[in-house]
């Protein structure tokens, strides 16, 4: 009998070697033997357990060290087996993975609160030593609750209870959204009976009206996919999970059909090109109109627990929506198992993924937890706020109330009114007072949002926006704006080139020629290849003589002197200032073309534009000119020595104040006896503004010199 329950391990470990199969099936032997005598509450025997944990973890492909302590992970709270008795069998590593998953065993929820938050404080120590532990436990946790029924109701409660506050969100932070599905699941209906119970019959009710539309509906989508040859997919219906419905109905307080009243698929992709997802959801807002506003791309952004996948909603046949999922197979692995899709082992050395460093991360921002909290009261309330991001509320002018993810900014705000309001969005209030549009939002606050229809998004937005809204249509746009910089610039560094060689328009350039060299360089238009000079990815200088090659040469008029291109000031994406020397209206300046950056406008004293190899050759620097009456502020450097007097930096800053300059950053460089070093940085508006602040500056008496720094960080 003892055999069969190894043999239910054993047919899960095919993807380890034969001398590893023998470890665990001595550490097996060790455990069968430490348990001998004792049974769960179940009544099987006790071993039943430890290999149902390892048989969780061997399905996900989990290390040999792993999978030995899952056997042993209660020798030593149930048993005379210690620490050290494992350390001698097998090794200290898994004495101490043995160890800490021992702990967790005595956590007390509601009942006894400083004993829960010391176990939950033992546990964090233990996971940040090695993340394991965590991950056994959630294996662990799993086989309990599917056995939950044999407890007495006050345990199955309390339990089940602690599973649902704790362990399910651990699993979903770590991105196991498998495990943290199945937990959810029997938690709820461990908790809530009668309300799983009617949950379950009304969803096994709905899905029996709609199997039939569902079929059709699954079949008129795989056909039209087949249509547009991809590869190999697969469409599965995709169900919430009665949890995540019953919560979404409490807290959001609508009705089952206000969650449920929605098709849902995944297509998943027998391929690792990304491109393939991307041809799929062309393919099905083709076949159905998408719904504005709700479509998420976590393959470019994922989220913080590695989860990639496409989202989007579709008006679908009678205006029922159909949420659609796209990802490929590894992606759908990884939205499963999260961290234990990424658990290679080589030689017994688990190696570290970019999942499990974002774990990792994680668990020390609890660690902190733990080392900052006064009592244990505390510790638990902010550990639940980790487990649980929340939602603020804040509110419009009118009183519309708003729900936006913690963290979000103005900008986030203001997109989740109306894209238009947030490309729009030119200045803000909090409360009736002006604020900037990085600012955080709190609970309670009411905004109102500034408009002009002169501005549009900022690249600098995407620095501190969070909402998946506002970071896509500020990203679509600037896409869109770079497209439209990057053509008007390769334009003109074309006509600027073929004018050094002759040509007076591209226009006088036979079709053949314009057709060859399209073809040489893997170009559909001009346009693109506009675009590609503009990046730098192609030289205009080159481009220029590969056009006029079979040109008649004797009718070329070179032109040694060519037009400046004017910089106006409002260019920011494909045309950008250098922030080695900072240039501002009335400095001379000079343009780099660096590749994949664009033109970079350099001060024409810049040590960069002069010894960087990108920007030496002739034909990548573009004579450039400021524009008049440019409306922008620039920021500059300075560098100002004063007197070591209480009333020094005040001055100084009152005085950058009255001269209409704001400081953007100030820094301490060096202190002495009688005097400190600083470097302030401000905006001005031109050279003249510049030296105005200057010369405000110098006038005070506590300060020794101030002068501009360029190339200077």
């Amino acid at each position: 009998m003892y055999v069969v329950f190894f043999r239910g391990l054993e047919q899960h470990l095919g993807y380890l070697h034969t001398t590893q199969i023998k470890a665990i099936k001595r550490a097996y032997i060790f455990a069968r033997q430490a348990h001998q005598h004792q049974k769960r509450y179940t009544g099987d025997l006790y071993i039943t357990h430890p290999v149902a944990v390892a048989c969780i973890l061997a399905k996900l492909h989990f290390d040999t060290e792993t999978l030995i302590t899952a056997l042993l992970h209660d020798v030593i709270e149930d048993t005379e087996i210690t620490k050290q008795d494992i350390s001698e069998n097998f090794s200290e590593k898994i004495s101490i993975l043995v160890d800490g998953v021992s702990k967790l065993t005595q956590i007390e929820f509601k009942n006894n609160t400083e004993a829960k938050a010391k176990n939950l404080q033992k546990m964090l120590l233990a996971t940040v030593r090695d993340i394991r532990v965590i991950i056994i436990k959630l294996a662990d946790r799993l086989h309990n609750m599917h056995t939950i029924k044999a407890c007495i109701l006050s345990r199955r409660r309390r339990v089940a209870l602690e599973t649902l506050e704790i362990f399910a969100p651990i699993a979903k932070r770590l991105g196991m959204h498998k495990i943290a599905t199945e937990l959810e699941e029997l938690g709820f209906e461990t908790l809530y009976p009668k309300r799983h119970e009617v949950l379950n019959q009304v969803i096994n009710q709905l899905h029996r009206k709609r199997k039939v539309s569902l079929k059709q509906l699954k079949n008129k989508l795989s056909n039209h996919l087949k249509n547009g040859q991809l590869p190999p997919f697969e469409i599965l219906g995709r169900e919430k999970n009665l949890y995540s419905i019953y919560k979404k109905m409490r807290d959001k307080k609508i009705s089952f059909h206000a969650v449920y009243d929605v098709y849902a698929f995944r297509i998943v992709l027998n391929d690792e090109s990304l491109n393939s997802c991307y041809l799929v959801l062309g393919l099905v807002h083709q076949l159905y109109k998408p719904i504005t506003n709700h479509f998420k791309d976590y393959i470019a952004t994922p989220k913080n627990n590695g989860y990639q996948s496409l989202h989007t909603i579709l008006f679908g046949p009678s205006a029922i929506p159909i949420e659609i999922q796209i990802r490929n197979h590894a992606m759908d692995y990884r939205a499963n198992n999260g961290i234990a899709a990424h658990w290679l082992y080589k030689s017994n050395e688990p190696s570290i993924s970019q999942s499990e460093l974002i774990s990792q991360q994680w668990i020390q921002n609890l660690l902190e937890i733990h080392q900052n909290a006064t009592n244990p009261e505390e510790f638990i309330k902010n550990f639940k706020i980790k487990l649980f991001p929340n939602e603020i509320y804040v509110f419009t002018p009118k009183g519309k109330i708003l729900a936006l993810p913690k963290g979000s900014t103005i900008v986030d705000f203001a997109y989740a009114i109306h894209t238009d309001i947030g490309h729009t969005c030119f200045a803000a209030k909090v409360d009736r007072r002006f604020v900037p549009l990085y600012t955080r939002l709190k609970n309670s606050q009411v905004i109102e949002i500034i408009t002009s229809s002169k501005v549009s998004p900022n690249p600098a937005w995407l620095d501190f926006v969070t909402t998946n809204k506002a970071i896509n249509a500020i990203q679509q746009t600037l896409k869109k704006q770079r497209y439209k910089e990057s053509i008007y610039l390769g334009k003109y560094m074309l006509k600027q080139a073929l004018a050094e060689v002759g040509i007076p328009s591209i226009s006088k350039i036979k079709g053949k020629n314009i057709t060859a060299l399209l073809n040489e360089t893997g170009m559909d238009n001009f346009d693109e290849l506009y675009e590609q000079i503009a990046l730098g990815n192609q030289v205009s200088h080159l481009i220029a003589h590969k056009l006029v090659r079979k040109y008649d040469h004797s009718k070329l008029t070179p032109k040694k002197h060519t037009q400046s291109l004017t910089i106006r000031g409002t260019e920011n994406l494909i045309i950008r200032f250098a922030n080695c020397c900072q240039p501002i209206p009335g400095d001379p300046i000079v343009g780099g073309v660096k590749m994949n950056h664009g033109l970079i406008i350099h001060h024409a004293q810049c040590k960069t534009i002069k010894y960087t190899p990108n920007c030496s050759i002739s034909h990548q620097h573009i004579p450039v000119r400021w524009g008049k009456n440019i409306q922008k502020e620039f920021t500059v450097r300075l560098e100002v020595l004063l007197e070591r007097k209480q009333e020094s930096l005040t001055n100084l800053t009152r005085s950058i104040a009255q001269a209409q300059s704001t400081i953007y950053d100030i820094v301490s460089i060096k202190r002495g006896a009688k005097t400190y070093l600083i470097h302030v940085e401000i905006l001005v508006t031109n050279k003249e503004h510049l030296e105005k602040i200057i010369y405000n500056i110098e006038q005070l008496k506590s300060i020794i010199s101030a002068q501009r720094l360029i190339n200077q960080h």
